[in-house]
């Protein structure tokens, strides 16, 4: 009957890992400069009398929050430190873009210098367009991750040549979005599990 069919087919329906959707993001992204020989790296293959290499990374990232009043203040605790785990390494360049209705310009920061309790002002409803307007005007930025919580205009159109990845509150919004014109133009669309 239909309860057992309905299980069946929850049960063949895939759970989207966020992480792992998180990491191929960043390892999709990520470029560094030329190889640097260093006096103090050891070279493995050959001995002491060489020296190693290390690569510096030259990836730069916006990590764009919406700051709206749909979003509590927990989910934006979890997604940020969630972000902060996996952004803060192997990374040149983070910056912390807050957004609501419109972009918050003077509240950009870099990654370690932003805190949750002073991140959060504005609380309004939420509009994407001013935002991809931004990402346009940011020559400097390719790649951007956005958390939200889905509750705006799905039609827009992602800027081009942006690697984009849309990070969302919960199942239940990525189930909806992720199907919308804007999760299909993304790179990757996840959400973050509950228990994290």
């Amino acid at each position: 009957p239909g309860d057992i069919q309905a299980t069946i087919l929850k049960s063949l329906k895939p759970r989207v890992d966020y992480r792992t959707i998180l990491k191929k993001f960043k390892a999709k992204i990520s470029s560094f400069d030329q190889q640097v020989t260093t006096i103090r790296k050891f070279n493995r293959r050959l001995g002491f009398p060489y020296s190693g290499k290390t690569a510096k990374p030259k990836t730069k990232i916006g990590i764009c929050l919406d700051v709206s009043g749909s979003i509590s203040e927990e989910s934006l605790e979890r997604a940020f430190s969630v972000i902060k785990r996996l952004f803060s390494y192997g990374v040149k360049k983070v910056e912390v873009i807050q957004f609501d209705v419109t972009v918050k310009r003077d509240l950009i920061c870099k990654l370690h210098k932003a805190q949750t309790k002073n991140m959060i002002s504005g609380r309004e409803g939420t509009d994407l367009s001013e935002l991809l307007e931004y990402m346009e005007e940011r020559k400097d930025i390719d790649n951007f991750l956005v958390f939200t919580d889905g509750f705006f205009d799905r039609n827009l159109r992602l800027p081009k040549k942006k690697s984009i990845c849309f990070l969302l509150e919960n199942e239940e919004t990525y189930n909806d979005f992720a199907y919308s014109n804007l999760g299909k133009a993304a790179m990757y669309t996840t959400y973050i599990q509950s228990s994290c």
